[in-house]
């Protein structure tokens, strides 16, 4: 297993990633990795994909650690094209899904109420 502490790179293999952050399957899938990678590096993975590695990594390591602060050099040389692709798909899962089901939740939460308190809240 990988320590928190570790900054993931193009050798980090893309089970070890998850295994440190299961949350990052999310993000792999946001990006456009999707399930199949086996023993693949993120530079493997990344590459098969049509992305850049370093953006891929640049990523998972913003997303999974509150503590990486990536130094200029890292972000000029990331790819926008990736990063944009990533904030598209996320931002189209949000809006189909995540906003959908919080909606049902507060429907489900308000059902008891009068139709003054439903209009208020």
């Amino acid at each position: 297993m990988i320590p928190k502490s570790t900054v993931f790179t193009p050798q980090t293999k893309v089970s070890d990633l998850l295994d440190r952050d299961h949350n990052l399957i999310d993000v792999l899938s946001r990006i456009g990795i999707n399930l199949g990678f086996g023993e693949s590096t993120v530079e493997d993975a990344a590459t098969r994909s049509g992305l850049d590695p370093e953006t891929t990594c640049l990523i998972c390591n913003v997303y999974s650690s509150e503590q990486y602060n990536p130094d200029p050099e890292t972000l000029a040389r990331g790819r926008i094209t990736d990063v944009v692709k990533y904030l598209r798909n996320s931002h189209q899962i949000y809006l189909t899904t995540e906003l959908v089901w919080l909606e049902d939740a507060i429907c489900h939460l308000i059902t008891p109420f009068s139709d003054k308190q439903k209009t208020v809240i």
